[in-house]
């Protein structure tokens, strides 16, 4: 079992500064914005070597750049400094500093990947594995049942509790998401049995049956089966997943409330959280160790933009929190960027991000009172037939008054695009470079909270295919 096989404080100390001291240099860098590309010359940040390079690649090149930092490909002779820091970024990956464990299965595939699609492709995979993985920790543990902080819409405690007869509680703060799931519930504990039909039929190659012939089959076989789920079959679905809306204070004894909806379990329980939001990762991780019945956790968090620079959300270890090392929202930002899809993708930045920067030249322009926070404009990109469209829109939305002209505002674009349109691409291409390396330090830093509260057995777990779920690591740990 990977918890006999854990990382000593000592290593994950040593990891984290190594990821910290080549972050460290390039915290300016990734703590950029790219409304601000063209007002503050981002590229010209970036070292002349460095810049040259990126420039003389051609479009699919610089397309395909993220792809190299994942593949051992030597770039070396054409472009020596980025093939540089490309092999410091490939050594300091969790994977390679040795912090990621690895989980295999030996159970046959899960039932839910043959389910009639419930959920979106993204969440199936997401619930699928972390399933699997829950379900097998939740037996070889003991655990008595789970507790699902940062719901949501419960569609991990549904299967826990149906598929695999585990009582969960599953807790949101949002009443809307509680009631949500209650009514999801509702529509669907009666068709449980009828899916699970499906996926037998679709697991056995067949092609899945519905419930007018499956009637038919059984009243010409004059054999009595249960089709759809009998009232105590409900009853007992009922039993298994309590949906509950409560905040939980941050050091909060879980057990009390387990206690109270599962009698006599609020002494040997677990606690997951598939993609908490911002500080519920971290409250996660402190309920874990105030709640002394609480014998195992699971959480992968996201939304890592919305941590409090404090420590009660990034840091949380007394090891960075000593070396007042903090990272801003907009390198928090960055993290969140799904770098393994851009690299799929291998396509270059959308023409919104420079229509977005040159924008922003305009405004300070013709409203240079209206204050940076206030000048947001959404996602009108996609609705706009051109650059003039976009800003006219853009004004509508920020209610700007002015009389520039639509020719003025053409020049305007064609300027900068002619100095800046390449570079932008350069400089998003090359900062997204460094997205896992921000990651990196934010969840080796959780890991090593949990060692300094004397969790030994406690690790980072990859769960998630990167490419359908890009924020894919939990923290995993026993006690």
């Amino acid at each position: 079992h990977f918890y006999k096989r854990m990382s000593s404080t000592c290593n994950i100390v040593s990891a984290l500064d190594k990821l910290v001291t080549l972050l460290t240099p390039h915290l300016g860098l990734v703590s950029t914005c790219m409304v601000d590309m063209i007002e503050l010359d981002l590229f010209s940040m970036l070292p002349i070597s460095v810049q040259s390079e990126l420039l003389s690649m051609t479009e699919d090149q610089l397309g395909k750049l993220p792809t190299l930092l994942f593949s051992a490909r030597d770039i070396s002779e054409q472009a020596p400094q980025v093939d540089s820091m490309l092999d410091q970024l490939r050594n300091h990956s969790m994977e390679a500093l040795g912090l990621v464990r690895d989980i295999k299965y030996d159970e046959d595939p899960s039932m839910l990947e043959f389910w009639d699609k419930i959920m979106s492709e993204k969440k199936t995979h997401e619930v699928c594995e972390m399933t699997k993985f829950v379900a097998r920790d939740v037996r070889d543990c003991d655990i008595s049942c789970l507790v699902d902080l940062g719901s949501g819409k419960a569609y991990l405690s549904q299967v826990l509790a149906t598929l695999h007869s585990i009582p969960v509680l599953a807790i949101d703060s949002q009443e809307g998401n509680t009631r949500g799931a209650e009514i999801r519930e509702k529509n669907l504990k009666t068709k449980w049995e009828g899916l699970k039909v499906r996926a037998v039929d679709r697991m056995e190659g067949k092609s899945p049956s519905n419930r007018k012939k499956r009637v038919k089959q059984t009243k010409s076989d004059d054999i009595e089966v249960n089709i759809e789920q009998k009232p105590e079959d409900v009853e007992i679905i009922d039993k298994m997943l309590i949906a509950l809306t409560q905040f939980v204070e941050e050091g909060s004894d879980l057990g009390d409330l387990v206690e109270k909806h599962f009698p006599g379990k609020g002494d040997n329980f677990g606690l997951i959280g598939l993609h908490t939001c911002g500080n519920l990762a971290s409250t996660s991780l402190r309920s874990f160790l105030s709640s002394p019945g609480c014998k195992f956790i699971c959480n992968v968090g996201c939304c890592y933009n919305h941590l409090t620079e404090d420590n009660k959300g990034f840091p949380l270890s007394k090891h960075l929190q000593s070396q007042h090392f903090t990272l801003v929202r907009l390198a928090r930002m960055l993290a969140v960027q799904p770098l393994d899809r851009l690299a799929t993708s291998n396509t270059l930045p959308n023409k919104s991000l420079l229509w977005r920067a040159v924008l922003e030249m305009i405004l300070a322009r013709v409203a240079p009172t209206l204050p940076k926070d206030q000048r947001v404009v959404g996602r009108i990109a996609a609705k706009s037939k051109s650059f003039v469209d976009y800003v006219r829109k853009a004004f509508v939305k920020l209610k700007v008054e002015t009389d520039i002209t639509d020719n003025e505002l053409s020049e305007i674009f064609n300027k900068y695009e002619k100095e800046f349109g390449a570079k932008l691409q350069c400089f998003y291409q090359y900062r997204a470079l460094f997205s896992p390396l921000v990651e990196a330090v934010i969840l080796t830093d959780r890991l090593l909270f949990m060692q300094e509260q004397g969790i030994t057995n406690s690790c980072i777990v990859r769960l998630f295919d990167r490419n359908i779920s890009p924020r894919s690591y939990a923290i995993v740990a026993t006690k």
